[in-house]
């Protein structure tokens, strides 16, 4: 038994090469025995019957097995492709490509012939190998066959082969989520209503209800109607934050920001506009080039950027001609363009790259934590992830810089960020087998070290604290906390994610004309009365 400690892989932020730090496995040594009896449909794995639905039969003094029932006992990831205008099988295992040709009468591996014993041939629908074969084939993709493993019993008429494998095993002893407790009374800031057919939490209190056809209707948590917009009027509705819209007009196509009243603030006159942020949205005109506005419209800061970030901490991170800086509200630069990438600010720090690598600065463009990294998160709950330019250790750090945890080396890294709750990482590993297979190994990580994928999967479901929960028994969705406690008893058809204290839930109901329909209702976050 062959036993190797591994790292995550998964490539979607950092390259590197393969290391051996995280997750343990074990690949161990495993032969497989395989028999045939011929005249009968007796074909078993390790003494367990596979489905074989024809007879195994002798011709020319050969056993004849049915090639894709072999190939799906060895390995149940084959691939196989049946031509049947031109008589051939391609057949993909552990990455080899291996052909029978039944016309001709070849076994090609890549390309190259295999050396072939008694005939190919179709009976009862099913393509048969003579047994003389399977070492050469086996021995092609990766799997261990020697001389003496192939054996026939005449009195039995039976066939035996023996097949060294490898067999891959991670543990996963790592502690799993546990969902316990029954939920609690909930509180309805907007009771079950049929008056909508379709409902949105979009931030701030504010929900995009819909009526059909085309009818866009803007309500707070209570369900008090801010803004109307009758039917076939708007082609779309969109929130942009901060009380504010972006609204298609139905006939004319044209774009214009309303707030939240329905009141007209703005036409649209750019490309592009993303939220408001600190009171600014980004925008972009025909050329490329990026501004600001502000919620009246006014372009408070002209579109001259090559890039450019929301606002942060009263700064934004912008591009001219391929320098990065950030400049203040009045769109001045309030630190001058000097690195290769700048971020926007989490918790008062910024990343910011130079040719030394990345770092973090403050919001007086002060240098907090040299630039030195090959890859850094943002900071969030204090704590970022680092990737050094050397080794390529993954490390945990503190806002001072300070290395609290080593997580790997040499990993392919994805990164993911719920929200400002989590920042969770998955790392991967190609790791090769002795038999030129390869198997991609991962393994994830918290601020507190590994975690099981449950976990991590878990965890990236969070939004405000709570995740949607589907009950197996009940067949509905209700809402658990971070601890694993159901707070919200699974009772809803549907469950949005929290969004700002609150979540849009909907029930089915049967009209009295027998008709099915669904109510929608908002309920108020447990955690926000606590």
């Amino acid at each position: 038994m062959k036993k190797r400690m591994c790292m995550l892989i998964s490539g979607m932020v950092l390259m590197g090469t393969v290391s051996v730090f995280g997750a343990n496995y074990t690949i161990d040594e495993v032969v497989h025995t395989y028999t045939a009896k011929a005249g009968t449909t007796d074909f078993s794995k390790d003494g367990v019957l596979q489905p074989l639905d024809t007879e195994i039969y002798i011709k020319d003094g050969y056993v004849m097995l049915p090639m894709r029932t072999f190939f799906s006992a060895v390995d149940t990831y084959n691939d196989i492709v049946w031509n049947a205008e031109q008589k051939t099988a391609t057949l993909i295992l552990q990455s080899q490509m291996i052909s029978f040709d039944i016309k001709k009468n070849e076994i090609l591996q890549n390309g190259e012939k295999l050396k072939v014993f008694g005939k190919l041939e179709i009976k009862n629908g099913r393509l048969f190998i003579p047994l003389r074969n399977w070492d050469s084939i086996l021995n092609a993709c990766g799997y261990e066959v020697q001389s003496g493993d192939i054996t026939w019993n005449t009195e039995r008429k039976e066939a035996m082969v023996k097949v060294k494998a490898f067999q891959f095993h991670q543990p996963n002893n790592l502690p799993k989520p546990v969902i316990f407790g029954e939920g609690q009374a909930l509180v309805y800031t907007l009771p079950f209503t049929q008056q909508y057919d379709a409902m949105e939490n979009v931030g701030d209190g504010l929900f995009i209800a819909k009526k059909y056809p085309n009818i866009y209707v803007v309500i707070d948590a209570t369900g008090k109607e801010w803004a109307k917009f009758e039917q076939n009027t708007v082609l779309d509705l969109q929130y942009i934050g901060e009380g504010y819209f972006l609204v298609q007009d139905a006939n004319t196509k044209d774009k214009y920001v309303v707030d939240k009243n329905g009141n007209m603030a703005f036409a649209m006159l750019y490309e592009k506009i993303d939220a408001f942020s600190e009171g600014l949205a980004r925008v972009q005109n025909k050329e490329g080039k990026y501004g600001y506005v502000d919620k009246k419209g006014k372009l408070s800061i002209p579109c001259q950027f090559d890039d450019a970030e929301p606002f942060s901490d009263g700064l934004a991170a912008v591009t001219v001609r391929g320098e990065c800086g950030y400049i203040d509200k009045n769109g001045d630069f309030f630190i001058e363009p000097q690195y290769v990438v700048a971020r926007s600010f989490s918790e008062g720090l910024a990343g910011v790259k130079t040719e030394n690598g990345l770092g973090y600065i403050n919001t007086k463009g002060e240098e907090v934590i040299a630039p030195q990294y090959k890859w850094a998160s943002p900071f969030v709950n204090g704590t970022a992830y680092v990737v050094e330019a050397v080794g390529e250790k993954v490390w945990l750090i503190n806002q001072k810089g300070e290395k609290l945890k080593l997580l790997g080396e040499n990993a392919y890294i994805k990164y993911d960020q719920n929200g400002d709750e989590e920042k969770l990482l998955m790392m991967e590993e190609m790791v090769y087998l002795p038999n030129k297979d390869h198997m991609h190994v991962y393994s994830f990580y918290d601020e507190t070290g590994e975690i099981a994928k449950e976990t991590y999967d878990w965890k990236q479901k969070f939004s405000d604290g709570l995740m949607t929960e589907y009950d197996e028994k009940t067949k509905m969705y209700g809402y658990v906390d971070k601890t694993g406690e159901r707070l919200i008893a699974s009772t809803f058809a549907q469950a949005e994610p929290f969004q700002d204290g609150y979540a849009v839930v909907a029930r089915n109901v049967v009209l009295e004309n027998g008709q099915k329909d669904t109510e929608w209702a908002v309920i108020q976050s447990p955690l926000s009365k606590k």
